[in-house]
């Protein structure tokens, strides 16, 4: 029997754990750079009005970056964003 090698010669094949460990990486990254860009975010904006649109925004992103990007429950991803 062939392997996947020898049926399609062009093809590369990456391993679980490499794709993994990046979706990981990715995923922390994103998720702990959100709260620092938000606050220099909020930093910058003097509009009272837009500060409280802007928090709702980030909490939004935070919220559904952790649902797309992780495995968390639903009450592990909204321990996260209320804290």
């Amino acid at each position: 029997m062939p392997t996947d090698e020898e049926s399609f010669p062009n093809t590369v094949v990456y391993s679980h754990y490499r794709l993994e460990r990046i979706s990981r990486l990715l995923t922390t990254t994103i998720a702990s750079t959100l709260p620092v860009v938000s606050m220099v975010v909020l930093f910058v904006v003097n509009n009272t009005l837009r500060r409280l649109g802007l928090v709702g925004f980030f909490t939004a992103l935070f919220s559904l970056t952790l649902g797309l990007l992780t495995s968390g429950t639903p009450i592990e991803i909204f321990s996260a964003t209320a804290a």
